[in-house]
C-alpha cells in the first residue's frame, strides 16, 4: 500500500511541476494533389495498384510482388441480413 501511496504521491508532484501545461502539436497544411493512378492495368482485375503504390511510395510491380498471395476473406452475409 505504501508503494502505491508513493507513486501516487509523485505523479502528483510531477504534475505540479510541470504546472498543468501540455504541449500541442502546430497544424500544418499543405497542397496535395494526385495525378494519375486511375487507369488500371488488365492483370491487376480493375484494382488501383498505381494509385495505392504511388501513395505507398513502391513502383508498382513491388506492391504487386507484395500481395500476390494475398485473397480475399471468406464471404460473410451483409449487415442487412441482420437488420444493420
Amino acid at each position: 500500500m505504501r508503494s502505491r501511496a508513493r507513486i501516487g504521491l509523485g505523479i502528483v508532484v510531477v504534475a505540479w511541476a510541470c504546472g498543468g501545461r501540455t504541449s500541442v502539436a502546430e497544424e500544418t497544411r499543405a497542397p496535395v494533389a494526385l495525378s494519375g493512378g486511375r487507369d488500371t492495368d488488365c492483370r491487376d482485375g480493375g484494382r488501383p495498384v498505381a494509385l495505392v503504390a504511388g501513395g505507398l511510395g513502391v513502383k508498382s510491380e513491388v506492391f504487386r510482388e507484395a500481395f500476390r498471395g494475398v485473397t480475399p476473406g471468406a464471404q460473410r452475409p451483409s449487415f442487412t441480413a441482420y437488420g444493420g
